[in-house]
Protein backbone atom coordinates (compact mmCIF):
# COMPACT_ATOMS: atom_id res chain seq x y z
CA UNK A 1 0.00 0.00 0.00
CA UNK A 2 3.11 2.77 1.24
CA UNK A 3 4.97 1.78 -2.51
CA UNK A 4 1.60 2.22 -4.55
CA UNK A 5 1.51 5.51 -2.59
CA UNK A 6 5.13 6.75 -3.33
CA UNK A 7 4.65 5.82 -7.00
CA UNK A 8 1.19 7.76 -7.68
CA UNK A 9 3.23 10.66 -5.67
CA UNK A 10 5.95 10.22 -8.40
CA UNK A 11 4.08 10.21 -11.32
CA UNK A 12 2.16 13.16 -10.49
CA UNK A 13 5.26 15.05 -9.38
CA UNK A 14 6.46 13.93 -13.46
CA UNK A 15 3.32 15.60 -14.50
CA UNK A 16 3.29 18.86 -12.91
CA UNK A 17 7.15 19.25 -13.78
CA UNK A 18 5.90 18.34 -17.85
CA UNK A 19 2.80 20.63 -17.44
CA UNK A 20 5.67 24.04 -16.14
CA UNK A 21 7.76 23.23 -19.23
CA UNK A 22 4.87 23.43 -21.27
CA UNK A 23 3.73 26.36 -19.67
CA UNK A 24 7.15 28.16 -19.58
CA UNK A 25 7.42 27.58 -23.41
CA UNK A 26 4.02 29.10 -23.72
CA UNK A 27 4.43 32.46 -21.67
CA UNK A 28 8.60 32.85 -23.31
CA UNK A 29 6.82 33.07 -26.98
CA UNK A 30 4.30 35.99 -25.42
CA UNK A 31 7.20 37.45 -23.91
CA UNK A 32 9.62 37.51 -26.98
CA UNK A 33 6.02 38.61 -29.14
CA UNK A 34 5.93 41.54 -26.62
CA UNK A 35 9.27 42.19 -26.82
CA UNK A 36 9.16 42.11 -30.69
CA UNK A 37 6.18 44.82 -30.38
CA UNK A 38 7.98 47.02 -28.56
CA UNK A 39 11.31 47.02 -30.71
CA UNK A 40 8.61 47.82 -33.35
CA UNK A 41 6.98 49.67 -32.14
CA UNK A 42 9.86 51.62 -30.84
CA UNK A 43 10.91 52.04 -34.66
CA UNK A 44 7.99 52.93 -35.69
CA UNK A 45 7.43 55.95 -33.32
CA UNK A 46 11.37 56.65 -34.41
CA UNK A 47 10.51 57.16 -37.78
CA UNK A 48 7.50 58.92 -37.09
CA UNK A 49 9.30 61.47 -35.70
CA UNK A 50 12.32 61.48 -38.09
CA UNK A 51 9.36 62.15 -40.47
CA UNK A 52 7.68 64.58 -38.85
CA UNK A 53 10.78 66.58 -38.57
CA UNK A 54 11.14 66.58 -42.55
CA UNK A 55 7.66 67.79 -43.34
CA UNK A 56 7.95 70.14 -40.51
CA UNK A 57 10.99 72.13 -41.71
CA UNK A 58 10.03 71.77 -45.67
CA UNK A 59 6.86 73.41 -45.76
CA UNK A 60 8.22 76.36 -43.08
CA UNK A 61 11.39 76.25 -46.25
CA UNK A 62 8.47 76.80 -48.70
CA UNK A 63 6.30 79.58 -46.27
CA UNK A 64 9.26 81.36 -45.80
CA UNK A 65 9.34 82.37 -49.67
CA UNK A 66 5.90 82.16 -50.53
CA UNK A 67 5.25 86.36 -49.97
CA UNK A 68 8.43 87.00 -51.82
CA UNK A 69 7.72 88.94 -55.20
CA UNK A 70 7.54 87.31 -58.33
CA UNK A 71 8.24 84.20 -56.66
CA UNK A 72 6.34 81.47 -58.37
CA UNK A 73 4.64 78.12 -57.76
CA UNK A 74 7.41 76.10 -59.15
CA UNK A 75 9.92 77.42 -57.00
CA UNK A 76 7.66 77.11 -54.13
CA UNK A 77 7.65 73.76 -54.59
CA UNK A 78 11.26 73.09 -55.37
CA UNK A 79 12.15 74.91 -51.93
CA UNK A 80 10.17 72.39 -50.46
CA UNK A 81 11.36 69.24 -51.62
CA UNK A 82 14.99 70.87 -51.40
CA UNK A 83 14.24 70.24 -47.66
CA UNK A 84 12.77 66.71 -47.85
CA UNK A 85 15.68 65.70 -49.83
CA UNK A 86 18.36 67.17 -47.43
CA UNK A 87 16.93 65.77 -44.86
CA UNK A 88 17.08 61.69 -46.30
CA UNK A 89 13.53 61.86 -48.28
CA UNK A 90 13.74 60.60 -51.74
CA UNK A 91 10.85 62.35 -53.72
CA UNK A 92 11.52 59.90 -56.86
CA UNK A 93 10.45 57.34 -54.49
CA UNK A 94 7.77 58.00 -53.33
CA UNK A 95 4.19 57.48 -55.65
CA UNK A 96 2.51 60.56 -56.95
CA UNK A 97 -0.25 60.44 -54.35
CA UNK A 98 2.29 59.96 -51.59
CA UNK A 99 3.88 63.36 -51.44
CA UNK A 100 1.06 66.44 -51.52
CA UNK A 101 2.50 69.57 -51.52
CA UNK A 102 -0.97 72.21 -51.46
CA UNK A 103 -1.48 76.18 -51.07
CA UNK A 104 -4.70 77.64 -49.34
CA UNK A 105 -5.75 79.50 -46.65
CA UNK A 106 -5.70 78.97 -42.77
CA UNK A 107 -8.62 79.45 -40.40
CA UNK A 108 -7.36 80.44 -36.94
CA UNK A 109 -10.48 79.83 -35.48
CA UNK A 110 -12.00 76.55 -36.97
CA UNK A 111 -8.35 75.56 -37.49
CA UNK A 112 -8.62 74.38 -40.80
CA UNK A 113 -7.12 74.39 -44.24
CA UNK A 114 -8.82 75.24 -47.24
CA UNK A 115 -7.08 74.69 -50.66
CA UNK A 116 -6.97 77.91 -52.94
CA UNK A 117 -4.41 76.88 -55.57
CA UNK A 118 -1.72 79.23 -55.86
CA UNK A 119 -2.71 83.05 -56.68
CA UNK A 120 -3.71 84.51 -53.57
CA UNK A 121 -2.78 81.38 -51.35
CA UNK A 122 -0.96 82.59 -47.59
CA UNK A 123 -0.68 79.10 -46.33
CA UNK A 124 1.05 75.43 -47.33
CA UNK A 125 0.48 72.31 -46.61
CA UNK A 126 2.75 69.13 -47.11
CA UNK A 127 1.79 65.69 -46.75
CA UNK A 128 3.84 62.69 -47.31
CA UNK A 129 3.25 59.19 -47.14
CA UNK A 130 5.65 56.27 -47.11
CA UNK A 131 4.35 52.67 -47.15
CA UNK A 132 5.82 49.16 -46.70
CA UNK A 133 8.18 50.30 -43.93
CA UNK A 134 9.93 46.77 -42.67
CA UNK A 135 9.62 45.50 -39.72
CA UNK A 136 12.08 43.61 -37.21
CA UNK A 137 10.36 40.84 -35.72
CA UNK A 138 6.80 41.89 -37.19
CA UNK A 139 6.58 38.69 -38.98
CA UNK A 140 6.42 36.40 -36.18
CA UNK A 141 3.07 37.96 -35.61
CA UNK A 142 2.10 37.99 -39.34
CA UNK A 143 2.94 41.66 -39.97
CA UNK A 144 5.65 42.19 -42.20
CA UNK A 145 5.25 46.43 -43.04
CA UNK A 146 3.56 49.53 -41.71
CA UNK A 147 2.69 52.88 -43.13
CA UNK A 148 3.86 56.07 -42.07
CA UNK A 149 2.18 59.64 -42.71
CA UNK A 150 3.16 63.04 -42.01
CA UNK A 151 1.25 66.27 -42.65
CA UNK A 152 2.34 69.73 -41.62
CA UNK A 153 0.61 73.04 -42.31
CA UNK A 154 2.59 76.79 -41.87
CA UNK A 155 1.76 80.48 -42.47
CA UNK A 156 3.61 83.38 -42.78
CA UNK A 157 2.51 85.71 -39.98
CA UNK A 158 3.09 88.31 -42.57
CA UNK A 159 0.63 86.72 -44.60
CA UNK A 160 -2.24 87.42 -42.09
CA UNK A 161 -4.08 90.74 -42.76
CA UNK A 162 -2.34 93.59 -41.71
CA UNK A 163 -2.88 97.94 -40.83
CA UNK A 164 0.20 99.62 -41.08
CA UNK A 165 0.96 102.53 -40.10
CA UNK A 166 4.35 104.34 -41.17
CA UNK A 167 5.92 107.28 -38.91
CA UNK A 168 8.67 108.36 -40.47
CA UNK A 169 10.95 111.60 -39.06
CA UNK A 170 10.91 114.66 -41.37
CA UNK A 171 13.23 116.60 -39.05
CA UNK A 172 15.70 119.25 -40.66
CA UNK A 173 18.61 116.78 -39.76
CA UNK A 174 17.10 113.99 -42.77
CA UNK A 175 18.84 116.61 -45.23
CA UNK A 176 22.70 116.57 -43.40
CA UNK A 177 24.02 113.66 -45.04
CA UNK A 178 23.27 115.85 -48.73
CA UNK A 179 21.24 118.69 -49.52
CA UNK A 180 20.68 117.63 -53.23
CA UNK A 181 19.49 114.76 -53.09
CA UNK A 182 17.99 115.54 -49.57
CA UNK A 183 19.98 112.59 -47.47
CA UNK A 184 19.19 110.45 -45.67
CA UNK A 185 15.40 111.53 -46.44
CA UNK A 186 15.83 110.13 -50.21
CA UNK A 187 17.47 106.94 -48.98
CA UNK A 188 14.01 107.04 -46.44
CA UNK A 189 11.77 107.42 -49.30
CA UNK A 190 13.04 104.63 -51.73
CA UNK A 191 12.70 102.47 -48.83
CA UNK A 192 9.20 103.00 -47.68
CA UNK A 193 8.22 102.93 -51.11
CA UNK A 194 9.79 99.40 -51.08
CA UNK A 195 7.28 98.58 -48.49
CA UNK A 196 4.15 100.01 -50.01
CA UNK A 197 4.83 97.07 -53.20
CA UNK A 198 5.71 94.20 -51.08
CA UNK A 199 2.96 94.43 -48.65
CA UNK A 200 0.08 91.19 -49.24
CA UNK A 201 -3.44 92.73 -51.21
CA UNK A 202 -4.73 92.50 -48.34
CA UNK A 203 -3.05 94.98 -46.01
CA UNK A 204 -3.40 98.07 -45.72
CA UNK A 205 -0.81 101.18 -45.62
CA UNK A 206 -1.19 105.04 -43.77
CA UNK A 207 1.44 107.49 -43.19
CA UNK A 208 2.10 109.97 -40.31
CA UNK A 209 5.01 111.96 -40.35
CA UNK A 210 7.08 114.24 -37.46
CA UNK A 211 7.26 117.39 -36.55
CA UNK A 212 3.79 119.16 -36.96
CA UNK A 213 2.94 122.17 -35.45
CA UNK A 214 -0.51 121.67 -33.60
CA UNK A 215 -2.02 125.29 -34.30
CA UNK A 216 -4.79 124.70 -31.49
CA UNK A 217 -2.03 123.80 -28.90
CA UNK A 218 0.83 125.52 -30.02
CA UNK A 219 2.84 122.23 -29.51
CA UNK A 220 5.35 120.00 -32.17
CA UNK A 221 4.16 116.44 -32.70
CA UNK A 222 2.81 114.12 -35.17
CA UNK A 223 -0.05 114.67 -38.10
CA UNK A 224 -1.58 111.95 -40.05
CA UNK A 225 -0.75 112.59 -44.00
CA UNK A 226 -2.67 109.54 -45.42
CA UNK A 227 -4.70 107.28 -43.07
CA UNK A 228 -5.03 103.77 -43.42
CA UNK A 229 -6.04 102.78 -46.63
CA UNK A 230 -5.58 99.65 -49.38
CA UNK A 231 -4.72 101.75 -52.12
CA UNK A 232 -0.82 102.05 -51.40
CA UNK A 233 -0.51 104.60 -54.68
CA UNK A 234 -2.13 106.80 -52.27
CA UNK A 235 0.72 106.77 -49.73
CA UNK A 236 3.81 106.18 -52.02
CA UNK A 237 2.51 109.43 -53.37
CA UNK A 238 2.43 111.26 -50.46
CA UNK A 239 5.89 109.61 -49.65
CA UNK A 240 7.56 111.22 -52.80
CA UNK A 241 6.38 114.89 -51.23
CA UNK A 242 8.35 114.41 -47.93
CA UNK A 243 11.12 116.71 -47.72
CA UNK A 244 13.38 117.02 -44.55
CA UNK A 245 11.76 119.89 -41.85
CA UNK A 246 8.51 119.05 -43.84
CA UNK A 247 6.34 121.02 -41.55
CA UNK A 248 9.30 122.12 -38.40
CA UNK A 249 11.83 121.47 -37.42
CA UNK A 250 12.61 119.38 -33.86
CA UNK A 251 12.09 115.51 -33.10
CA UNK A 252 9.38 114.38 -31.54
CA UNK A 253 9.58 110.67 -31.23
CA UNK A 254 7.05 110.58 -28.55
CA UNK A 255 4.91 112.97 -30.87
CA UNK A 256 5.04 110.54 -33.86
CA UNK A 257 4.45 106.92 -31.61
CA UNK A 258 1.55 108.56 -30.41
CA UNK A 259 -0.33 110.37 -33.07
CA UNK A 260 0.30 107.32 -35.04
CA UNK A 261 -0.53 104.51 -33.17
CA UNK A 262 -3.63 106.33 -31.96
CA UNK A 263 -4.64 107.08 -35.90
CA UNK A 264 -3.60 102.76 -36.38
CA UNK A 265 -5.56 101.72 -33.24
CA UNK A 266 -9.07 103.94 -34.41
CA UNK A 267 -8.55 102.95 -37.65
CA UNK A 268 -7.58 99.54 -37.97
CA UNK A 269 -10.09 96.54 -38.89
CA UNK A 270 -11.54 93.88 -35.78
CA UNK A 271 -9.50 91.04 -36.17
CA UNK A 272 -6.16 91.87 -37.81
CA UNK A 273 -2.36 92.31 -36.77
CA UNK A 274 -1.52 96.30 -36.02
CA UNK A 275 1.82 97.33 -36.74
CA UNK A 276 3.47 100.88 -35.85
CA UNK A 277 6.91 101.29 -38.37
CA UNK A 278 8.72 104.52 -36.53
CA UNK A 279 12.10 105.82 -38.43
CA UNK A 280 14.85 108.16 -37.40
CA UNK A 281 17.41 109.37 -37.83
CA UNK A 282 18.27 111.67 -35.11
CA UNK A 283 17.81 111.51 -31.17
CA UNK A 284 14.49 112.60 -29.23
CA UNK A 285 14.72 116.12 -28.26
CA UNK A 286 10.97 116.80 -27.68
CA UNK A 287 8.18 115.67 -25.24
CA UNK A 288 4.31 114.76 -25.68
CA UNK A 289 1.86 115.69 -23.44
CA UNK A 290 0.97 114.18 -20.74
CA UNK A 291 4.39 112.91 -20.60
CA UNK A 292 6.14 116.22 -19.95
CA UNK A 293 6.54 117.03 -16.36
CA UNK A 294 9.65 115.31 -15.20
CA UNK A 295 9.99 113.31 -18.28
CA UNK A 296 13.21 113.40 -20.32
CA UNK A 297 12.50 113.58 -23.66
CA UNK A 298 13.58 109.47 -24.43
CA UNK A 299 11.43 108.83 -21.65
CA UNK A 300 8.10 110.84 -22.85
CA UNK A 301 8.87 108.43 -26.35
CA UNK A 302 9.60 105.45 -24.25
CA UNK A 303 6.11 105.89 -22.09
CA UNK A 304 4.20 106.45 -25.12
CA UNK A 305 5.46 103.38 -26.87
CA UNK A 306 4.29 101.53 -23.56
CA UNK A 307 0.93 103.20 -24.09
CA UNK A 308 0.26 102.10 -27.96
CA UNK A 309 1.81 98.35 -27.06
CA UNK A 310 -1.03 98.05 -24.39
CA UNK A 311 -3.13 98.84 -27.26
CA UNK A 312 -2.04 95.53 -29.03
CA UNK A 313 0.06 97.22 -31.58
CA UNK A 314 3.43 95.83 -32.25
CA UNK A 315 6.19 98.80 -32.75
CA UNK A 316 9.35 98.27 -35.27
CA UNK A 317 11.85 100.56 -35.15
CA UNK A 318 14.85 101.61 -37.56
CA UNK A 319 17.28 104.15 -36.70
CA UNK A 320 19.39 105.24 -39.84
CA UNK A 321 23.14 107.25 -39.30
CA UNK A 322 25.89 107.53 -36.91
CA UNK A 323 23.83 110.18 -35.24
CA UNK A 324 20.69 108.11 -34.56
CA UNK A 325 20.02 107.31 -31.06
CA UNK A 326 19.50 102.91 -31.78
CA UNK A 327 19.89 102.20 -27.73
CA UNK A 328 16.58 104.00 -27.45
CA UNK A 329 14.70 102.72 -30.85
CA UNK A 330 15.78 99.59 -30.15
CA UNK A 331 13.88 99.80 -26.50
CA UNK A 332 10.76 101.56 -28.12
CA UNK A 333 10.51 98.36 -30.57
CA UNK A 334 10.34 95.96 -27.01
CA UNK A 335 13.78 95.41 -26.73
CA UNK A 336 13.23 94.40 -23.25
CA UNK A 337 10.45 92.08 -23.34
CA UNK A 338 10.72 88.34 -23.95
CA UNK A 339 11.72 86.57 -27.27
CA UNK A 340 8.53 84.83 -27.67
CA UNK A 341 6.18 87.95 -26.50
CA UNK A 342 3.69 88.46 -29.56
CA UNK A 343 4.11 92.17 -29.00
CA UNK A 344 7.89 92.21 -29.41
CA UNK A 345 8.61 94.47 -32.78
CA UNK A 346 11.97 94.34 -34.80
CA UNK A 347 14.66 96.97 -34.15
CA UNK A 348 16.67 97.32 -37.89
CA UNK A 349 20.21 99.87 -36.52
CA UNK A 350 21.39 101.12 -39.98
CA UNK A 351 24.85 103.09 -39.74
CA UNK A 352 27.81 103.89 -42.54
CA UNK A 353 27.55 105.67 -46.02
CA UNK A 354 24.77 106.59 -48.18
CA UNK A 355 25.10 104.16 -50.41
CA UNK A 356 25.48 101.24 -47.22
CA UNK A 357 22.34 102.59 -45.19
CA UNK A 358 20.16 103.14 -48.98
CA UNK A 359 20.45 99.33 -49.55
CA UNK A 360 19.99 98.61 -45.98
CA UNK A 361 16.96 100.72 -45.40
CA UNK A 362 15.43 98.44 -48.94
CA UNK A 363 16.22 95.52 -46.87
CA UNK A 364 14.23 96.53 -43.80
CA UNK A 365 11.40 97.76 -45.19
CA UNK A 366 11.65 94.69 -47.07
CA UNK A 367 11.64 92.66 -44.66
CA UNK A 368 8.65 94.70 -42.46
CA UNK A 369 6.63 94.51 -46.33
CA UNK A 370 7.11 90.98 -46.20
CA UNK A 371 6.37 89.89 -42.77
CA UNK A 372 9.34 88.15 -43.06
CA UNK A 373 10.94 86.13 -39.90
CA UNK A 374 7.39 85.35 -38.23
CA UNK A 375 6.69 81.75 -39.47
CA UNK A 376 4.41 80.22 -37.99
CA UNK A 377 3.98 76.10 -37.91
CA UNK A 378 -0.16 75.94 -37.29
CA UNK A 379 -0.90 71.79 -37.66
Amino acid sequence: MVRFCARRLKSSSRRRTGSIVVLAAALLVVVLGMIALAIDTGAMMVRRSEMQRNVDAAVLAATSILAQAEVTEAEVVAEAIEFLTANGVDPDELDEDDLTIEFGGWDAETRQFTTTGFDGSSAIRVAIQQTGNGLFFGRILGVSTHDIAAEAIAIAKGSIERDIMLTLDCSGSMDNDSKNPEQPMTAVKDGAQVLCDTVLPNDRVGLTVYNWEDPELDHKTGHVEVALTGTTSIVKTRINDLTAKFYTGGTNIAGGIHIGGESLNVDARAGVRKELIVLTDGKANKKEPPYTSGYSPDESAIAWANDIRALGIIIHTISVGNGADHELMAEIAGDSLAEEDPLKGMHFAIEGSIEDYTVALEAAFEELGTGAKTLTLVH
